[in-house]
């Protein structure tokens, strides 16, 4: 089954929906039981948006490899810049 084929079905529409929503609603627990661990105490701003960064960065980090293994183009194409 190809990915169209997955978000257009009715029922991979609903997975899809409740996979994002798992991941939303658990971010901010994560967040809060990390923040525990690694001793960030509410009051440390710079700590949370250091902690923020590495996050993101992590994040940027996994999307290029899985781009690299998809083998799919880094750069935006001809076709999707607007003129």
């Amino acid at each position: 089954m190809t990915a169209a084929r997955f978000f257009t079905h009715p029922l991979g529409i609903i997975a899809a929906s409740i996979g994002a929503t798992l991941l939303w609603g658990s971010a901010y627990p994560f967040i809060k039981l990390s923040y525990v661990h690694l001793h960030i105490g509410s009051s440390e701003t710079f700590e949370q948006l250091l902690f923020a960064g590495y996050r993101f960065t992590l994040a940027g980090v996994l999307i290029l490899i899985y781009m690299l293994l998809r083998r799919e183009s880094l750069l935006i194409s001809e076709a999707a810049v607007p003129r």
